[in-house]
């Protein structure tokens, strides 16, 4: 049965899952918890959604405002004169070569970097990423491997539109690359002693029901076998969150499905939370680092993410800051410029109101007058 899109007939598959998948889905939704309160406590989100602001160029001209209109522009001019800096080009792949024999291969590898970078459009995302770093604090690229189909029309007269739905490879979606995630979907193991280590990461990815039915309701391995399964218990909704949850030291590979939203291909303005995993219906389990499946001798296709078994997900800080508990660990979540200069606001505003002031008191007049007795005269 091909996974219906939104306006087709749906029936939800209410069998229950299978009592391994439960258990399964119970340990991640208590790592999900844990990670999802240390970014909390580390008050990233809030300071996060204040940079967003400041680089809106929200201000209202209420005392309530978090920045004074002055500091308000010159923030975002330094911003964006940042931005501009940091993303001039495109970066330059190399390695060093451990023999003789592998010097002729870097000039190879740096055309083949270059190649995946212009096919799946690096330079846009890198703007992104570099606008959340410098705004935000933090920034997140994914490594990602896809195998993007699309849905065609193919005329049919045995059909009653006289078309028959064909799925097909799409060769205007890259299938190797590097993008920009939101750093607000993303949660990182903070347990770490290396900076560049991601022990383990959580990622939310946001789809209109059409996108999900097309990317994993109807996607299939090289055997016509479903790629991903249960599907069909997913409950209807304009929009599914998928959750991705990938872990280096248990080598785990899994992903979450969560239907909500009740408009189609409309833009939702609050998402699901990461605690939604405990009910999210689990669509695939596999290795981090792929694995060869063989029949009989013969390897029939493989199996897993990566080939290192590593994190798809890279984080970069902007400026550094500890932990909200003060033991003296580094937090994986940065600062952002607006946090960063936050005092200086704070001076600027200092200033600003001490000049109205003295300009205030300078043109006072005080009055002279006599009064009753000896206590009142001023």
């Amino acid at each position: 049965m091909t996974f219906p899109f939104y306006n087709d007939t749906y029936e939800v598959d209410t069998t229950p899952l299978k009592e391994w998948e439960v258990r399964k889905r119970s340990q991640h939704a208590e790592i999900a918890k844990y990670a999802d309160d240390y970014r909390k406590k580390t008050n990233f989100d809030k300071y996060a959604r204040r940079g967003m602001k400041i680089h809106n160029v929200v201000q209202t001209a209420k005392p309530t405002d978090q920045v004074s209109r002055i500091f308000l522009g010159m923030t975002r001019s330094v911003e964006d004169r940042a931005h501009e800096q940091m993303t001039e080009g495109d970066p330059a792949f190399s390695f060093a070569p451990r023999g003789p024999s592998d010097s002729k291969k870097v000039l190879i590898w740096e055309k083949l970097i270059e190649n995946m970078l212009s096919d799946c459009n690096y330079h846009a995302h890198q703007n992104l990423a570099f606008r959340d770093l410098i705004a935000l604090g933090s920034m997140v690229f994914e490594q990602y491997c896809d195998y993007p189909t699309k849905t065609t029309l193919v005329p049919n007269s045995q059909y009653e539109s006289g078309y028959e739905e064909v799925i097909i490879r799409d060769y205007s979606r890259p299938q190797i690359g590097i993008r920009q995630v939101n750093p607000l979907d993303a949660w990182r193991n903070p347990n770490i002693t290396d900076p560049t280590s991601v022990p383990s990461c959580w990622k939310r990815d946001i789809f209109s029901w059409n996108q999900f039915a097309q990317d994993f309701g109807r996607a299939e391995l090289c055997n016509d076998e479903p790629k991903y399964k249960n599907c069909m218990k997913i409950q209807k909704g304009t929009h599914v969150a998928v959750f991705t949850y990938q872990d280096e030291i248990t080598g785990e590979y899994v992903k979450y499905a969560y239907g909500f939203g009740n408009e189609q291909d409309g833009y939702m303005d609050t998402a699901p939370e990461l605690s939604c995993v405990q009910t999210a219906i689990p669509i695939c389990y596999k290795p981090l680092k792929i694995h060869e499946i063989r029949e009989n001798g013969i390897v029939k296709r493989s199996d897993g993410l990566n080939i290192p078994g590593m994190c798809s997900l890279r984080w970069g800080t902007y400026f550094d800051q500890y932990d909200q508990n003060f033991r003296g660990t580094h937090s994986v979540h940065g600062m952002g410029l607006p946090q960063r200069i936050e005092a200086e606001d704070m001076t600027m505003q200092t200033i600003f109101n001490i000049n109205i002031d003295n300009f205030r008191w300078s043109q006072a007049v005080a009055l002279n007058y006599q009064g009753n007795n000896s206590d009142s005269y001023l």
